[in-house]
Protein backbone atom coordinates (compact mmCIF):
# COMPACT_ATOMS: atom_id res chain seq x y z
CA UNK A 1 0.00 0.00 0.00
CA UNK A 2 3.01 2.48 1.45
CA UNK A 3 4.24 2.02 -2.62
CA UNK A 4 1.39 3.57 -4.31
CA UNK A 5 1.03 6.07 -1.95
CA UNK A 6 4.68 7.08 -2.61
CA UNK A 7 4.01 7.00 -6.08
CA UNK A 8 1.11 9.50 -5.75
CA UNK A 9 3.63 11.66 -3.74
CA UNK A 10 6.28 11.71 -5.93
CA UNK A 11 6.97 10.26 -9.58
CA UNK A 12 10.62 9.62 -9.01
CA UNK A 13 9.58 6.90 -6.91
CA UNK A 14 7.92 5.35 -9.86
CA UNK A 15 10.77 3.45 -11.91
CA UNK A 16 12.68 1.84 -8.36
CA UNK A 17 9.14 0.82 -7.59
CA UNK A 18 8.08 -1.05 -11.37
CA UNK A 19 11.53 -3.49 -10.43
CA UNK A 20 10.30 -6.46 -8.68
CA UNK A 21 13.35 -8.17 -8.44
CA UNK A 22 15.51 -4.94 -7.68
CA UNK A 23 13.09 -4.42 -4.76
CA UNK A 24 13.10 -8.08 -3.70
CA UNK A 25 16.80 -7.82 -3.27
CA UNK A 26 16.77 -4.55 -1.73
CA UNK A 27 14.76 -6.29 1.00
CA UNK A 28 16.25 -9.67 1.85
CA UNK A 29 19.66 -9.37 0.99
CA UNK A 30 21.08 -9.40 3.92
CA UNK A 31 18.76 -12.61 4.78
CA UNK A 32 21.06 -15.64 6.11
CA UNK A 33 21.48 -18.03 3.11
CA UNK A 34 19.36 -21.25 3.67
CA UNK A 35 21.96 -23.49 2.53
CA UNK A 36 22.58 -25.91 -0.04
CA UNK A 37 19.37 -27.36 -1.29
CA UNK A 38 19.10 -30.96 -2.21
CA UNK A 39 16.84 -33.14 -4.77
CA UNK A 40 15.91 -36.34 -4.03
CA UNK A 41 13.79 -39.10 -6.45
CA UNK A 42 10.79 -40.76 -5.37
CA UNK A 43 9.88 -44.04 -7.05
CA UNK A 44 8.85 -43.35 -10.16
CA UNK A 45 4.73 -45.17 -11.49
CA UNK A 46 5.51 -46.05 -15.42
CA UNK A 47 2.03 -45.10 -16.07
CA UNK A 48 -0.14 -42.21 -17.58
CA UNK A 49 -0.74 -39.94 -14.94
CA UNK A 50 -4.23 -39.01 -15.73
CA UNK A 51 -5.00 -42.55 -15.13
CA UNK A 52 -7.04 -43.19 -11.97
CA UNK A 53 -4.90 -46.16 -10.90
CA UNK A 54 -1.57 -44.42 -10.84
CA UNK A 55 -3.35 -41.43 -8.61
CA UNK A 56 -4.35 -44.14 -6.22
CA UNK A 57 -0.74 -45.87 -5.88
CA UNK A 58 0.63 -42.57 -5.40
CA UNK A 59 -1.58 -41.69 -2.72
CA UNK A 60 -0.94 -44.79 -1.04
CA UNK A 61 2.51 -44.74 -1.06
CA UNK A 62 2.17 -41.07 0.52
CA UNK A 63 -0.39 -42.22 2.69
CA UNK A 64 2.21 -44.80 3.99
CA UNK A 65 5.44 -42.22 3.58
CA UNK A 66 3.57 -40.12 5.86
CA UNK A 67 2.23 -42.02 8.48
CA UNK A 68 6.27 -43.25 9.08
CA UNK A 69 6.55 -39.80 10.36
CA UNK A 70 3.38 -39.03 12.06
CA UNK A 71 2.00 -36.08 9.91
CA UNK A 72 -0.91 -35.92 7.45
CA UNK A 73 -0.58 -36.66 3.35
CA UNK A 74 -0.45 -33.19 1.94
CA UNK A 75 -0.46 -33.64 -2.00
CA UNK A 76 -1.18 -30.57 -4.40
CA UNK A 77 -2.51 -31.47 -7.88
CA UNK A 78 -3.21 -29.74 -11.08
CA UNK A 79 -6.51 -28.95 -11.90
CA UNK A 80 -7.24 -31.69 -14.04
CA UNK A 81 -5.76 -34.49 -11.95
CA UNK A 82 -7.22 -32.71 -8.82
CA UNK A 83 -10.80 -33.21 -10.09
CA UNK A 84 -9.66 -37.51 -10.75
CA UNK A 85 -8.13 -37.67 -6.73
CA UNK A 86 -11.04 -36.07 -4.85
CA UNK A 87 -12.99 -39.03 -7.07
CA UNK A 88 -10.73 -41.35 -5.19
CA UNK A 89 -10.77 -39.78 -2.08
CA UNK A 90 -14.20 -39.89 -1.62
CA UNK A 91 -14.61 -43.13 -2.90
CA UNK A 92 -12.35 -44.89 -0.01
CA UNK A 93 -13.10 -46.51 2.51
CA UNK A 94 -13.81 -44.95 5.96
CA UNK A 95 -11.26 -46.75 7.80
CA UNK A 96 -8.79 -45.93 4.87
CA UNK A 97 -5.67 -43.88 5.14
CA UNK A 98 -6.37 -42.04 1.68
CA UNK A 99 -9.82 -40.26 3.65
CA UNK A 100 -6.93 -38.33 5.73
CA UNK A 101 -5.13 -36.95 2.39
CA UNK A 102 -5.27 -33.01 2.56
CA UNK A 103 -5.91 -32.78 -0.97
CA UNK A 104 -4.53 -28.82 -2.53
CA UNK A 105 -5.18 -27.23 -5.29
CA UNK A 106 -2.26 -26.21 -7.35
CA UNK A 107 -1.10 -22.53 -6.27
CA UNK A 108 -1.14 -21.59 -10.30
CA UNK A 109 -4.70 -22.72 -10.55
CA UNK A 110 -6.22 -20.83 -7.74
CA UNK A 111 -5.03 -17.88 -8.57
CA UNK A 112 -6.56 -18.27 -12.16
CA UNK A 113 -9.74 -19.07 -9.94
CA UNK A 114 -9.70 -15.85 -8.14
CA UNK A 115 -9.28 -13.97 -10.95
CA UNK A 116 -11.63 -15.33 -13.08
CA UNK A 117 -14.11 -14.76 -9.57
CA UNK A 118 -12.64 -11.09 -9.96
CA UNK A 119 -13.56 -10.89 -13.29
CA UNK A 120 -17.07 -12.32 -13.29
CA UNK A 121 -17.99 -9.95 -9.84
CA UNK A 122 -17.18 -7.06 -11.40
CA UNK A 123 -18.88 -7.94 -14.91
CA UNK A 124 -20.73 -5.11 -16.17
CA UNK A 125 -19.43 -2.05 -13.46
CA UNK A 126 -16.87 -0.64 -16.41
CA UNK A 127 -13.62 -2.42 -15.45
CA UNK A 128 -14.03 -3.78 -18.63
CA UNK A 129 -13.85 -0.49 -20.23
CA UNK A 130 -11.30 1.17 -18.53
CA UNK A 131 -8.95 -2.15 -18.73
CA UNK A 132 -9.77 -2.14 -23.09
CA UNK A 133 -8.20 1.60 -22.39
CA UNK A 134 -4.50 -0.39 -22.12
CA UNK A 135 -5.16 -3.82 -23.63
CA UNK A 136 -7.45 -4.57 -26.79
CA UNK A 137 -10.42 -6.07 -26.65
CA UNK A 138 -9.79 -9.81 -27.29
CA UNK A 139 -7.50 -9.77 -24.65
CA UNK A 140 -9.97 -8.16 -21.55
CA UNK A 141 -12.10 -11.04 -22.60
CA UNK A 142 -9.65 -13.31 -21.71
CA UNK A 143 -8.28 -11.21 -18.85
CA UNK A 144 -11.54 -11.42 -16.87
CA UNK A 145 -12.31 -14.98 -17.57
CA UNK A 146 -8.92 -15.27 -15.83
CA UNK A 147 -7.36 -16.84 -18.02
CA UNK A 148 -4.49 -14.43 -19.20
CA UNK A 149 -3.08 -14.41 -15.93
CA UNK A 150 -0.17 -12.17 -16.37
CA UNK A 151 -2.35 -9.42 -18.53
CA UNK A 152 -4.98 -9.97 -15.93
CA UNK A 153 -2.84 -9.33 -12.75
CA UNK A 154 -1.03 -6.43 -14.37
CA UNK A 155 -4.44 -4.97 -15.67
CA UNK A 156 -5.78 -5.17 -11.70
CA UNK A 157 -2.87 -3.79 -10.27
CA UNK A 158 -3.15 -0.66 -12.31
CA UNK A 159 -6.59 -0.01 -11.79
CA UNK A 160 -6.32 -0.30 -8.12
CA UNK A 161 -3.05 1.97 -8.48
CA UNK A 162 -5.51 4.60 -10.08
CA UNK A 163 -8.39 3.78 -7.15
CA UNK A 164 -5.62 4.42 -4.72
CA UNK A 165 -4.19 7.67 -6.09
CA UNK A 166 -7.78 9.22 -5.69
CA UNK A 167 -8.47 8.15 -2.28
CA UNK A 168 -4.96 9.08 -0.90
CA UNK A 169 -5.97 12.83 -3.26
CA UNK A 170 -9.34 13.15 -1.48
CA UNK A 171 -7.30 12.61 2.27
CA UNK A 172 -4.95 14.82 1.15
CA UNK A 173 -7.82 17.51 -0.11
CA UNK A 174 -9.75 17.24 3.59
CA UNK A 175 -6.07 16.77 5.76
CA UNK A 176 -3.36 18.62 4.87
CA UNK A 177 -1.32 17.41 7.85
CA UNK A 178 -1.67 13.88 5.67
CA UNK A 179 1.08 15.62 3.65
CA UNK A 180 3.56 15.30 6.51
CA UNK A 181 2.28 11.58 7.30
CA UNK A 182 3.73 11.10 3.67
CA UNK A 183 7.00 12.76 3.25
CA UNK A 184 8.03 10.36 6.49
CA UNK A 185 6.36 7.61 4.89
CA UNK A 186 9.46 8.98 1.89
CA UNK A 187 11.69 9.08 4.53
CA UNK A 188 11.34 5.89 5.47
CA UNK A 189 11.39 4.08 2.09
CA UNK A 190 14.80 6.08 1.40
CA UNK A 191 16.12 5.00 4.39
CA UNK A 192 15.29 1.58 3.38
CA UNK A 193 16.68 1.93 0.12
CA UNK A 194 20.07 3.13 1.21
CA UNK A 195 20.04 0.06 3.73
CA UNK A 196 19.79 2.49 6.80
CA UNK A 197 16.16 0.88 7.54
CA UNK A 198 15.22 -2.63 8.23
CA UNK A 199 11.85 -4.17 6.65
CA UNK A 200 11.30 -5.05 9.75
CA UNK A 201 11.65 -1.72 11.71
CA UNK A 202 9.80 -0.22 8.60
CA UNK A 203 6.75 -2.02 9.21
CA UNK A 204 6.46 -1.53 12.40
CA UNK A 205 7.06 2.25 11.92
CA UNK A 206 3.74 3.84 13.74
CA UNK A 207 3.96 6.03 10.36
CA UNK A 208 2.83 3.12 8.19
CA UNK A 209 -0.16 2.18 10.66
CA UNK A 210 -1.46 5.87 10.70
CA UNK A 211 -1.26 6.06 7.02
CA UNK A 212 -2.97 2.49 6.85
CA UNK A 213 -5.71 3.33 9.28
CA UNK A 214 -6.91 6.70 7.66
CA UNK A 215 -6.47 5.28 4.05
CA UNK A 216 -9.04 2.45 5.69
CA UNK A 217 -11.07 4.89 6.86
CA UNK A 218 -11.53 6.58 3.94
CA UNK A 219 -12.73 3.72 2.28
CA UNK A 220 -15.38 2.87 4.77
CA UNK A 221 -16.26 6.40 3.95
CA UNK A 222 -17.10 5.84 0.71
CA UNK A 223 -18.40 2.58 1.00
CA UNK A 224 -20.98 3.51 3.57
CA UNK A 225 -21.60 7.17 0.92
CA UNK A 226 -22.96 4.86 -1.93
CA UNK A 227 -23.23 1.44 -3.57
CA UNK A 228 -20.45 2.23 -6.43
CA UNK A 229 -18.37 3.01 -3.92
CA UNK A 230 -18.87 -0.56 -1.97
CA UNK A 231 -18.38 -2.14 -5.14
CA UNK A 232 -14.70 -0.46 -5.83
CA UNK A 233 -13.81 -1.14 -2.13
CA UNK A 234 -14.46 -4.44 -2.13
CA UNK A 235 -13.03 -4.68 -5.36
CA UNK A 236 -9.95 -3.51 -3.39
CA UNK A 237 -10.01 -5.90 -0.95
CA UNK A 238 -10.30 -8.89 -3.27
CA UNK A 239 -7.37 -7.82 -4.93
CA UNK A 240 -5.75 -7.92 -1.50
CA UNK A 241 -6.25 -11.62 -1.57
CA UNK A 242 -5.47 -12.08 -4.56
CA UNK A 243 -2.27 -10.21 -3.66
CA UNK A 244 -1.12 -12.62 -1.13
CA UNK A 245 2.37 -13.82 -0.45
CA UNK A 246 0.82 -16.97 1.07
CA UNK A 247 -0.42 -18.51 -2.44
CA UNK A 248 3.71 -19.65 -2.54
CA UNK A 249 3.71 -20.16 1.19
CA UNK A 250 5.72 -23.17 2.07
CA UNK A 251 3.53 -25.76 3.43
CA UNK A 252 5.29 -26.54 6.42
CA UNK A 253 3.48 -27.48 10.08
CA UNK A 254 4.43 -23.87 11.46
CA UNK A 255 2.69 -22.29 8.67
CA UNK A 256 -0.05 -24.29 7.17
CA UNK A 257 -2.43 -23.03 9.19
CA UNK A 258 -2.14 -19.39 8.25
CA UNK A 259 -2.37 -21.29 4.80
CA UNK A 260 -5.43 -22.45 4.96
CA UNK A 261 -6.94 -18.88 6.14
CA UNK A 262 -5.21 -17.81 2.85
CA UNK A 263 -7.18 -20.28 0.87
CA UNK A 264 -10.40 -19.67 3.25
CA UNK A 265 -10.68 -16.08 1.88
CA UNK A 266 -9.78 -17.24 -1.84
CA UNK A 267 -13.14 -19.47 -1.22
CA UNK A 268 -14.99 -17.02 -0.01
CA UNK A 269 -14.51 -14.86 -3.34
CA UNK A 270 -14.58 -17.69 -5.35
CA UNK A 271 -18.21 -19.01 -3.94
CA UNK A 272 -19.55 -15.45 -4.06
CA UNK A 273 -18.96 -15.20 -7.73
CA UNK A 274 -20.60 -19.03 -8.41
CA UNK A 275 -17.47 -20.07 -8.86
CA UNK A 276 -17.23 -23.91 -7.07
CA UNK A 277 -14.34 -23.59 -4.83
CA UNK A 278 -11.60 -26.31 -5.32
CA UNK A 279 -9.04 -24.88 -3.67
CA UNK A 280 -8.26 -27.18 -0.88
CA UNK A 281 -10.23 -30.48 0.87
CA UNK A 282 -9.49 -28.83 4.38
CA UNK A 283 -10.78 -25.30 3.95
Amino acid sequence: MFHRVLRLRNDGFAYCLTRVPGMMRLLYNKCEHPGKSSVLFLPMIDMNSGDKTCILSTLEYLCKLASKHNMPAVVTFDQPLYWKASEIVNAAPDDSLIRNVVLMLGSFHTFMNVLGAIGTLMDGSGLKDIMETVYGENAVVHMMSGKAVQRAFRGHLLVDQCLTCQIVAKIMEDDPDFHEQVEELERLYTLMESGECTLESLSKSGCIRRIDKTVSLKKDELAAASKTGALWVNYQKMLGIARTPLFNISKERSVFPIFCQSRARVNHVSGSSGIISITCSMC
